[in-house]
């Protein structure tokens, strides 16, 4: 299956092993995984080592990797297992609160524009951040991480129609969650 991130000769060198390759099928996986990771895991101070860990699995089982689904969606897959056992290590841990996020600032934008931007991001981050896990996966494959629906499927383990409908109700969910916010 074709990919949009890597080519399909950097993966087969990859997979055979070629150290040049996996370090370019890593790089370029790299940022997308660490948004991913970012937004479904939290931005604590180990989502980092989480990242890594994704990664290391995925330079080790690269080999084992069929071409059934899209490398990315696989890779997405990765890093959602690397979140979800992150999430259980950290079940019963304090909180820890959120240093602030990359929010870009147009260098044109007025102080209140920036104001209102950063607080609408903030209270999205945290509405996302109170959705059930399954709908703010679907959530930032689709719409943050734009994937298709059947890599987004892949990724979760759900067929296309089950991806579909579960992000239906995750977006009513969160235009709910916004309302307050948003009237």
């Amino acid at each position: 299956m074709t990919d949009t991130l890597v080519d399909e000769e950097t993966l087969s060198l990859a997979r055979r092993g070629d150290p040049a390759a996996m370090e370019r099928l890593l790089a370029r996986l790299a940022p997308p995984l660490q948004r991913f990771a970012r937004r479904l895991c939290g931005d604590g101070p180990d989502v980092d080592a989480t990242v890594q860990a994704a990664m290391l699995q995925i330079a080790r089982k690269v080999h084992e990797f069929e071409g059934r689904s899209s490398l990315t969606s696989w890779s997405y897959a990765v890093a959602r297992s690397a979140c979800s056992h992150r999430r259980r290590g950290l079940k019963n841990r304090p909180p820890v609160a959120d240093g602030g996020a990359d929010e870009r600032v147009s260098e044109h934008a007025s102080p209140e524009a920036t104001a209102s931007d950063a607080e609408l991001s903030r209270v999205l981050r945290e509405v996302l951040d109170g959705l059930p896990d399954d709908y703010r996966e679907v959530l930032v494959l689709r719409d943050v991480e734009g994937l298709t629906a059947n890599e987004a499927a892949s990724a979760v383990g759900l067929s296309v129609e089950a991806l579909k409908s579960r992000l239906h109700r995750a977006r009513g969910a969160l235009r709910e969650a916004m309302k307050p916010w948003l009237a």
